[in-house]
């Protein structure tokens, strides 16, 4: 039993519900609320954190035996096919730690306007009729590939998310990357700094094989698979590697994949 299921996360809304069934001693097992504002995207986490603080773990509502946190709409009309935009919401839904988010559906975009909550489309991620995948679709494969063997990563630009793995199904490590902003277009240089390679079994001086893909941002066209930017061998020295990747433009994601 849970809700309210309301449309963005309001705190004195939220108290009120809860201390509403507190006093009528009605058990909440879990808090829901929508992130649809694709200008936010950088508060998702904050959002979570607080209600956390102030609900999940308060004494005060203890008795409402409050378990679990959904953010049970994400991701905005704007940025339904961006997949910068969608890794942002699952980087800072999975910092948080929330324990679970569904995906919204809205109107296509291009042409007549068809619902994607209808149309037998995963919510605007494959094409009508023809169920070929889209970006949004390779977005949300490449992070499910990695989410089970998440490693620690960390951005210098909040606007810049990196999800690195230590093993996707084939068995190789991967970072995947998403930009995203509404404010700005130009690209950005990106440079990773992969570290701890010991712990795949990678010494220093050791070659490994790095191939960069793109997941682009096609909007509603199909995708069959990702962009081959680069594949190379390097030597890697002192435990750890560099990686540039130029002209990362908003609104686009990456993946790294390192094997040996």
């Amino acid at each position: 039993i849970g809700g309210p299921s309301i449309t963005n996360y309001n705190k004195e809304y939220l108290t009120a519900f809860l201390d509403y069934c507190k006093a009528n001693k009605l058990e909440v097992n879990f808090l829901s609320w929508h992130e649809l504002n694709d200008t936010m995207i950088l508060f998702v986490d904050d959002h979570v954190i607080d209600a956390k603080r102030n609900f999940q773990q308060s004494a005060s509502y203890r008795e409402l035996k409050l378990q679990k946190i959904y953010v049970n709409e994400i991701v905005g009309n704007l940025a339904q096919y961006e997949p910068g935009e969608i890794l942002g919401y699952l980087y800072n839904l999975e910092y948080a730690k929330a324990d679970g988010a569904c995906r919204a559906c809205w109107d296509t975009t291009e042409g007549k306007k068809v619902s994607n909550c209808f149309n037998n489309t995963l919510s605007g991620m494959v094409t009508p009729n023809s169920f070929e995948p889209r970006a949004a679709w390779w977005a949300y494969k490449t992070y499910a590939d990695g989410v089970n063997s998440r490693v620690l990563s960390r951005s210098d630009n909040d606007r810049v998310v990196a999800l690195a793995s230590k093993s996707n199904p084939e068995g190789n490590a991967q970072v995947l990357l998403g930009y995203f902003d509404r404010n700005y277009s130009s690209a950005t240089t990106v440079t990773l700094n992969l570290r701890n390679l010991p712990q795949l079994g990678i010494q220093s001086g050791q070659k490994i094989r790095l191939k960069l893909e793109k997941i682009p941002n096609n909007q509603e066209r199909a995708l069959q698979k990702l962009v081959t930017v680069k594949e190379e061998s390097v030597s890697v020295v002192r435990n750890d590697l560099n990686y540039v990747i130029p002209n990362f433009n908003v609104h686009e994601g990456y993946l790294l994949t390192v094997s040996k």
